[in-house]
């Protein structure tokens, strides 16, 4: 078994003890998208997976309107960053471009960033940094 997955499995008992139906559903929905993945012909890494429930959930945020739907969102949020690897700041960020400028194409440098970073990282923030730094 996955250490992802183990760590879900783990989580889910620890939820269903303390009775936290909330959690113990958000834990559930990840470990079902773990398991698709598994069954699917071309398997993504554990990683793929969770990020991209993640930026799935994150893209449903401009959706709702509703403060407790939203703070919902939010909390399930948290609970699958759990399970990402820590994200980059802007500087991080910043110095991982600077470290591929050389390579003058927009394109390129964003497909060498993307290949340094474990998990999720925000596209437009990137994108921005290299096209400032692409200008100037």
């Amino acid at each position: 078994m996955s250490i992802i997955l183990e760590k879900i499995n783990k989580e889910i008992i620890m939820a269903m003890k303390a009775k936290n139906g909330f959690r113990n559903t958000a834990l559930k929905m990840i470990k079902c998208d773990l398991q698709n993945n598994v069954k699917e012909g071309t398997p993504r890494t554990e990683l793929d997976v969770v990020g991209s429930y993640f930026k799935k959930l994150a893209k449903n945020l401009d959706l709702y309107k509703d403060e407790v739907a939203l703070e919902k969102l939010n909390s399930e949020l948290q609970i699958v960053k759990e399970f990402l690897p820590k994200e980059l700041s802007t500087e991080e960020l910043e110095t991982l471009i600077d470290k591929h400028l050389s390579l003058n194409n927009f394109g390129q440098i964003m497909k060498a960033v993307k290949s340094e970073v474990d998990g999720v990282f925000d596209g437009k923030l990137v994108s921005a940094l290299i096209k400032s730094k692409l200008e100037s």
